[in-house]
């Protein structure tokens, strides 16, 4: 017995009267609850979902300017580091801001992504124990960890100030490029994942007033 109530092992045929009123069609039992689960799943689908997550315009034209950069930084790097094996395996040849080049779409790409992933749900998390506790328990810790993140964002970017405040133009050894432009994407997925973090704190407020006014 299946959920929807179909003994899936009978073999005996179920009869159903053809659109003419012509003979009956013959169906297999199986067919028969294949069919009926996909309706019950057709009705589940259109059926009213949860509440889609509150996107702030600004945080989502941002985070799309971020992919854009994220996935050119991922084909520079594919194309640098490549170059570099075939120069150095084929012709003994080296170019020492090829490596300064591929380390600075390195960190672009990684602290870009981290907005992105966070947005998404998508970065790696242990919730082992957070699922084992009550509901509210359970809202509390999002609350939490949505604080921890705003918080560990809001100190980094008042470290990251001050640090570039006396070193912001000093030059890279290779690409000579200052510190402001190389490690300026460092900032700007920090303060994406300060924007994201409000984002979801406004969802999960809103969420909260919804529930209660139920």
């Amino acid at each position: 017995m299946n959920k929807v109530g179909c003994r899936l092992a009978i073999p005996a045929p179920a009869t159903y009267p053809w659109p003419d009123g012509g003979d009956p069609q013959e169906i297999p039992v199986s067919t028969h609850c294949q069919s009926h689960e996909k309706k019950i799943g057709d009705r589940r689908m259109n059926s009213p979902t949860e509440k889609e997550p509150y996107r702030m315009a600004g945080v989502d034209k941002t985070i799309k300017i971020f992919e854009t950069i994220s996935v050119c930084c991922l084909f520079g790097i594919s194309i640098v580091v490549m170059g570099q094996i075939l120069l150095r395996n084929l012709f003994s040849i080296g170019f020492p801001w090829a490596d300064e080049l591929s380390r600075l779409l390195h960190i672009a790409l990684i602290f870009l992504m981290v907005p992105i992933l966070y947005r998404e749900r998508a970065l790696f998390k242990i919730d082992l124990f957070v699922k084992r506790l009550p509901m509210a328990a359970q809202v509390g810790f999002r609350f939490f960890s949505i604080a921890v993140c705003m918080g560990f964002s809001i100190f980094f970017i008042i470290s990251f100030t001050e640090f570039m405040r006396g070193s912001w133009n000093v030059p890279s050894p290779a690409l000579r490029v200052p510190n402001l432009v190389f490690f300026g994407s460092i900032f700007l997925g920090v303060a994406g994942l300060l924007g994201v973090s409000i984002e979801r704190l406004i969802h999960e407020i809103g969420r909260r007033k919804e529930k209660r006014t139920k």
